[in-house]
């Protein structure tokens, strides 16, 4: 979980971003926040929390990796 000044960062670029519409504003905030708690986010293809995944039902996707234990879809 983010540390409350993390959570803050993305709170007030949200309440900016309702202000001018301007989505740059979050993903500015979003990648200041991955640089100051880089820990706390996947990191990116080759995060070994990716890796270990075990699905009980394949993904219904192209971009998933780790394990599916069975091909049948979940719905």
């Amino acid at each position: 979980m983010l540390r409350e000044q993390h959570r803050q960062i993305l709170r007030d670029a949200h309440a900016a971003f309702k202000l001018n519409g301007d989505p740059q504003i979050i993903s500015d905030a979003i990648e200041l926040v991955k640089e100051l708690a880089p820990d706390k986010f996947l990191q990116e293809d080759n995060d070994l929390l990716l890796a270990k995944r075990v699905f009980v039902h394949q993904p219904n996707s192209a971009h998933w990796s780790g394990t599916a234990l069975t091909s049948k879809r979940a719905w």
